[in-house]
């Protein structure tokens, strides 16, 4: 008869290759997926909550970008205290800042970046989670989702951005769409 021992390894190798196994087969399904929002779509149909009521996003022949952010997230505090900083270099486009927290949109914004306002086109709005998530395809953040002058995807970040990189990938969608204004924000 076998030792309980050997029998516990048995049992602990058997587990072990079946957890792999089914790990393994979770990130194949997951890498398979397609996009929720793959370079080169449209822009989906986005409404969110603002202070004065439901707005949606369209194309108006400017490029945009579309900040997702929270406000106790150290890395979404750096991008915006920089969005704040430079938001003269970003003349000419549109600015969405969108987050899920209700409250910070009607009472702490215009004191915490004063210079992020309609004045530079920039539009701030609340939006769920599971709002957010359905129609990009992830909350984390903070999120950058760049968009040509056509309301075409052009491109995605996440993390903490510079400016100077900012200015490159909208100095890209200029180029790409032969706007006379690229090269000009080019750092």
């Amino acid at each position: 008869m076998k030792s309980s021992s050997t029998m516990f390894k048995r049992f602990l190798t058997i587990t072990t290759i079946l957890f792999l196994s089914f790990l393994t087969a979770w990130f194949f399904i997951q890498a398979m997926k397609p996009e929720t929002l793959p370079v080169g779509s449209t822009l989906p149909d986005l409404q969110y909550e603002s202070s004065t009521g439901i707005e949606s996003i369209h194309p108006d022949h400017r490029p945009f970008i579309v900040l997702w952010f929270h406000e106790d997230c150290d890395h979404c505090i750096y991008q915006m205290k920089l969005l704040d900083k430079y938001i003269d270099e970003l003349k000419g486009i549109h600015l969405y800042l969108l987050t899920s927290d209700r409250s910070f949109i009607i009472n702490r914004r215009e004191r915490l970046y004063p210079r992020l306002s309609s004045e530079y086109s920039v539009h701030w709005g609340f939006m769920t989670n599971s709002h957010f998530k359905k129609l990009f395809g992830s909350t984390a953040r903070p999120t950058m989702y760049f968009f040509d002058r056509e309301g075409y995807f052009f491109q995605k970040i996440t993390g903490e951005m510079k400016i100077s990189g900012i200015l490159k990938i909208i100095d890209s969608m200029r180029l790409q769409a032969g706007d006379p204004q690229a090269e000009k924000s080019f750092r």
